[in-house]
């Protein structure tokens, strides 16, 4: 029978594998952090509304440490919202904690015509009816619903 040589790491080896670890877990939390931050882990639902909100957190820009709305992301979540129940979706995100969905819901609304006009006065009189002032105000700027549609 073959004698077997046991061998052990030794502490070199052992401490360049702890040091090697750690590097690939603080690359790997450089890479998801932003993700899962800004709410990544909607995107694992399978409801529209959280698609839909999912695309904006995508699209939404990062200036100095500060997430926003621009063009851009008005653009994404007008392409992304094409469907014809998309109306509902899109209201359902006036209502989310988000206020960057919420904007950049109520802008799209805005493009909608008649439908989004009337999606935005509905949540406008839901919201402000609740005592949610800040959510009223935004659904009422972001939506310009002191204009009439054309």
């Amino acid at each position: 029978m073959p004698a077997t040589i046991e061998t052990r790491p030794t502490p070199r080896t052992a401490k360049r594998r702890r040091k090697v670890m750690v590097i690939f877990a603080l690359l790997l939390l450089c890479a998801l952090g932003p993700y899962l931050a800004v709410g990544g882990l909607d995107c694992l639902k399978f409801d529209r509304p959280s698609r839909l909100g999912c695309t904006v957190n995508h699209h939404a820009g990062f200036a100095h440490v500060t997430r926003g709305m621009n063009r851009w992301t008005i653009e994404a979540l007008d392409a992304e919202a094409n469907k014809d129940g998309d109306v509902e979706a899109l209201a359902t995100l006036l209502q989310t904690g988000d206020r960057i969905q919420a904007m950049t819901a109520a802008e799209v609304l805005k493009l909608r015509g008649e439908k989004g006009h009337a999606a935005l006065q509905a949540a406008f009189s839901t919201t402000s009816g609740a005592g949610d002032a800040p959510r009223a105000a935004l659904i009422q700027e972001y939506g310009d619903l002191h204009q009439q549609v054309k």
